[in-house]
């Protein structure tokens, strides 16, 4: 897992659409996320040890091809469980942003200009998902890989479409009670370059799964 500091980033943008602005300045406290989205192969020891049964569409099958790459054909519910099983959790949004980010807001995890060799896209020559961590130069400034490409990720909170007008500038609130909640980043088979600045938001029903989907987690404390 990385460490992302206390300390103040650059929230969303003016030039995407309205409810991705408008740009902020905001802080939050210290945390860890996980460095890579988690792997097939992740997935499958949280479902043999706990004896979870998913509710997507994932494929156990997917272990033996795919073993390292990230898991796809997830629900919020198995992002969430597995997250409960390791002692993490769903990131939020904000926790997303700017552990993709940094503190100076460019709009891919490499700077400000798009290079479709930088990551697992369409555009790239990807026809799938990749391994995580093929792409090194998809690395974020705290040094947080593939948040640009590959899939796209689950987040904690519910999709609001005017929540960053209405958010506190210092560890902003967010609620969870919804059926539609927050996915960040671009992912493997995306073909719009807008797609993978990390301020852009998506949303998917909790009960949805895709080969495009996965997740990473976070935790409020060091990892043991």
């Amino acid at each position: 897992m990385i460490h992302i500091p206390a300390g103040e980033f650059i929230l969303g943008s003016d030039r995407g659409e309205d409810y991705e602005g408008p740009q902020r300045v905001v802080c939050l406290g210290d945390y860890w996320i996980d460095q890579f989205p988690v792997t097939n192969q992740e997935f499958a020891k949280f479902v043999f040890d706990s004896k979870y049964r998913p509710t997507g569409t994932w494929d156990p099958q997917s272990v033996r091809s795919k073993g390292t790459h990230p898991v796809t054909g997830i629900t919020w519910r198995d992002a969430h469980e597995y997250g409960a099983w390791c002692n993490k959790r769903l990131p939020t949004e904000y926790e997303w942003e700017k552990a993709g980010r940094g503190t100076q807001g460019p709009r891919f995890p490499w700077g400000n200009q798009w290079n479709a060799a930088n990551c697992c896209c369409w555009e790239g020559g990807a026809r799938s998902t990749c391994s995580v961590g093929a792409h090194q130069a998809d690395k974020s400034p705290f040094g947080v890989v593939d948040m640009a490409g590959n899939v796209s990720e689950w987040c904690s909170n519910d999709f609001e479409f005017d929540r960053y007008a209405l958010i506190e500038a210092t560890n902003p609130s967010v609620t969870s009670d919804s059926q539609v909640r927050a996915v960040r980043g671009g992912n493997w088979l995306e073909v719009d370059r807008s797609s993978f600045e990390l301020f852009r938001r998506g949303m998917m029903n909790t009960a949805a799964s895709n080969g495009c989907v996965g997740f990473r987690c976070c935790r409020d404390t060091p990892p043991k």
